[in-house]
């Protein structure tokens, strides 16, 4: 069934909260051989054994029977009524035949049954779980493999570390197969809300938060001023983008609507669209005098009084009302401003002192810094014989035919089962490959250990830079920078590595561009800054006689505040490296290139070579070198060395791309883009790379034609402009002739495609791989029929591999067989004989 909520509901969880609340008992209880219901959390909802029909019971219930389709419709106090209609769709005749995907060839629909499959497992745990994303979390803890881990060391606000799982269906060679695997996410502590300001804004005492600089509510109840309210020093605007920012607005709960055991449940919450910027006893709003006529008529009705109908209203402070309406919770602070937790076109319609609020519980963190980081990788990338007992107690527990029947009704009502048995499979070790730096040769690398010693050691080539500025996006905060430590330290080790940079000038003084960082301007200070900066080069140049030096790379210094950074800093700078200027841009932290003063606990990162090493690796990336070739085991002692995939014959090439779309936020008016990247050398060190703005089609549009204004833009995801693309990346591998063929194009061509959902694997593929072919027929003419190798990926795997039949051992080292992150190692054992990393 298709399922539509009028008006919409944009959470999944309040859409299955919804559902579930709207008697689907009775439904199912009057329609024979229906036996459950799965609910994909949008619009499609699957019924085991039968169909939905209306009985009399479910009619007495509420629902009804309008043209083939069910409709219920809720109503609550206050609130406009809300309509869920479940419409019968097509394709039963696929779903029915799961035998196909059982098989080991699999059925013509495959990923209809698969996405049943999810579906279905996926509504047995949101029935008893918190889901974040594709994560299940217990916020009770009973579960054997669910636990929360509290950390306060290290972290500018209280958070706890929940352990869950995650979970997906693969369809493998044997059939479909459950892969399982760990998940963490971090949560905020359920804190009082004044707390939390106190300690996001880094202040000792809540007693020192008050609002200063207040605005003025008018006699039209608007609010005059107010631009440069403070609390706690910090601006009511730029706070009010600390609490709504992110995907997942904050949640509050207040202590004057809890009830249940010991008034611990809270029975009503609130979103949080920022900061007032008025005191809460000078927060002032219309209330009706309860008096007048029209008062009594809509008391009369059920209803509550409003100020729009009374003859007589009067003015009164939120902190007065408060304190008058709810007499057993007295506010104290006067002096602090209310939360704004009314609808986003009018956020001040509802207000809500903020020592009453506390942070709902189960909310995941939206700043999560380098520590808390370190702490989720930790805990997710445990050694194999310490998570394998944790994966076959969610499968058991959860999954299993053994589990406790009232855990798996709902896969029981859907015939599924799953065995509790691992899957056991062969691996293959691979002989590591060989790295060339300059005239060394690292001899398969070291795997165990993770690193090998590159002291001395030049790169393959060096990187063209003639000059670099450097610009503080901080005030410094330990001690004065060491330019010339830093800088002589940099050019020091790009000497070694036999790179330009260290004959580069340094061009004019460090640009401070702390007060543009402040006032969120840093993109058209950086434009003037180094026009000025050129300018006063050029003149240098002509004084001093000799050739004038380009800015070929900026040196940012930016602060140790990870949020920050991430929200605009960073964003800012590769924006304007990237679209505004083309001049490569290297971030460095500020306590990383500042002389400390405390010697006895920190080290001084300005003059340490190992730390400019690794800025180098990146820097002479971003100015066109190359640090390092690769060489697989036959090409070793070869004329043609390099990577064997790509040295099939002496006049072959190959091309090797990637593609992938990126999609702003939900809501979000900013487009979607596309970007590909081509290989143009044997090695793999020279690649071509193209950025093209999608399309967007409106769900709607006029009977002119012409977009609906509102309606809601879809986000494409095939590539329409891959052909000119290209077109445009077969021209630039021709002209760079890196194989010395004389200009020959590409005999194969491996394309790797990222990002693509399961319903659009076909449509995706034959539109793409169409557009290639057209393209290598424009440029190289219809008789170039290159072999076009169309590798569709996705992140679908949740599986954990560990060694069998193998004892754990203490190894380790930085590569010594943990299992990786998501993009990395997917597994990992112990250390044994020969095989001690998996990738």
């Amino acid at each position: 069934f298709d399922v539509r909520f009028e008006p919409p509901i944009a959470k999944a969880e309040n859409r299955r909260r919804v559902l579930s609340e709207c008697k689907m008992d009775s439904l199912l209880a009057g329609s024979p051989g229906a036996s459950g219901v799965a609910y994909d959390g949008n619009a499609i909802l699957y019924v085991a054994n039968g169909a939905l029909q209306l009985s009399s019971e479910a009619a007495r219930q509420g629902w009804v029977d309008e043209n083939g389709e069910l409709g219920f419709t809720r109503q609550e106090a206050g609130r406009k009524p809300l309509q869920l209609t479940l419409k019968r769709a097509g394709g039963d005749a696929v779903l029915r035949n799961f035998g196909d995907f059982m098989t080991k060839a699999g059925g013509d629909d495959v990923r209809a049954h698969q996405m049943a499959l999810e579906v279905v497992l996926k509504h047995q745990a949101c029935t008893r779980f918190k889901a974040l994303g594709d994560a299940f979390y217990d916020e009770t803890c009973e579960a054997s493999w669910a636990d929360q881990r509290r950390l306060v060391s290290g972290s500018s606000l209280p958070s706890s570390l929940w352990l869950g799982y995650r979970s997906t269906i693969v369809r493998t060679e044997n059939g479909p197969a459950l892969h399982v695997d760990r998940a963490v996410s971090c949560m905020l502590e359920p804190l009082e809300l004044i707390d939390f300001l106190a300690k996001k804004l880094r202040v000792r005492d809540v007693r020192d938060l008050r609002l200063d600089r207040p605005g003025t509510v008018a006699s039209d109840y608007s609010v005059v001023g107010g631009e440069h309210a403070k609390v706690g020093g910090a601006l009511v605007s730029a706070l009010t983008r600390k609490l709504t920012e992110g995907t997942r607005r904050l949640r509050v709960m207040s202590r004057h609507k809890m009830g249940g055991p010991r008034n611990k449940t809270p029975t009503m919450t609130y979103t949080v669209r920022g900061l007032d910027a008025v005191r809460a006893d000078q927060a002032f709003f219309a209330e009706a005098c309860g008096r007048c006529a029209p008062c009594d008529a809509t008391r009369a009705a059920g209803a509550r009084p409003s100020s729009e109908q009374c003859e007589s209203p009067h003015r009164i402070s939120v902190f007065d009302w408060f304190g008058r309406e709810f007499r057993s919770f007295p506010l104290r602070r006067p002096d602090l401003p209310c939360l704004c937790c009314g609808p986003q076109t009018n956020p001040r319609k509802l207000l809500l002192p903020l020592e009453l609020a506390s942070i709902l519980p189960g909310q995941p963190q939206q700043e999560v810094g380098p520590d808390l980081v370190a702490e989720m990788i930790t805990q997710t990338c445990i050694w194999p014989h310490e998570r394998m007992p944790l994966i076959k107690s969610v499968v058991r527990d959860e999954y299993s035919e053994r589990a406790d029947p009232a855990k798996t009704t709902t896969s029981r009502a859907f015939s599924m089962s799953v065995t509790p048995e691992l899957v056991t499979t062969t691996g293959r070790v691979l002989e590591p490959c060989s790295m060339l730096y300059g005239n060394q040769r690292v001899e398969g690398c070291d795997i165990r250990n993770g690193a090998w010693n590159l002291r001395s050691t030049a790169f393959q080539r060096g990187g063209k830079c003639s000059g670099f500025a450097i610009v503080h996006c901080e005030p410094p905060h330990y001690g004065s920078f060491q330019a010339g430590v830093f800088i002589e330290t940099l050019k020091r080790v790009a000497r070694e590595r036999n790179m330009p940079l260290a004959d580069a000038r340094l061009i004019g003084k460090e640009i401070d561009a702390c007060e543009a960082v402040r006032q969120y301007d840093l993109e058209p200070f950086l434009t003037g800054a180094v026009k000025e900066l050129q300018a006063e080069e050029e003149r240098n140049a002509q004084r001093e006689r000799r050739p004038k030096c380009n800015i070929d790379l900026i040196i940012a210094v930016i602060g140790d505040n990870a949020g920050q950074n991430g929200r605009y800093v960073y964003p800012a700078l590769k924006r304007w490296s990237h679209t505004v200027s083309g001049i490569p841009s290297q971030c460095v932290q500020q306590k990383k290139a500042m002389y400390k003063s405390d010697h006895r606990r920190d080290k001084m990162m300005a003059s340490d070579p190992q730390y400019a090493a690794g800025l180098l690796l990146k820097i002479n990336l971003k100015l066109g070198g190359a640090n390092a070739f690769a060489e697989t085991p036959t090409q070793i002692g070869r004329q043609g060395r390099g990577i064997e995939l790509m040295l099939d014959g002496p006049n072959e090439g190959t091309m090797v791309c990637g593609l992938d779309v990126h999609h702003p936020a939900a809501g979000s008016s900013k487009p979607s883009y596309a970007a590909i990247v081509a290989s143009l050398d044997p090695r793999c060190v020279r690649f071509k790379t193209i950025i093209t703005e999608q399309g967007q089609i409106p769900s709607e549009r006029t009977s002119s034609g012409r977009p609906t204004p509102g309606a809601v833009v879809q986000r494409q995801e095939i590539v329409g402009s891959l052909e000119e693309s290209m077109k445009s990346l077969l021209r630039d591998f021709v002209s760079a002739d890196c194989w010395r063929t004389g200009g020959r194009p590409p005999k194969r061509i491996i394309f790797f495609r990222d990002g693509v959902a399961h319903n659009q694997f076909e449509e995706v593929t034959r539109q793409e791989i169409a557009q290639i072919r057209r393209a290598a027929d424009a440029i190289c003419g219809e008789a170039y029929k290159p072999q076009l190798i169309f590798i569709v990926t996705q992140m679908r795997t949740k599986a954990r591999f560990a060694i069998k039949d193998v004892a754990p051992s203490k190894g380790g080292g930085k590569g010594g067989g943990k299992g990786g992150g998501k993009g990395g190692g997917k597994g990992g054992g112990p250390p044994a004989p020969g095989v001690e990393d998996w990738l």
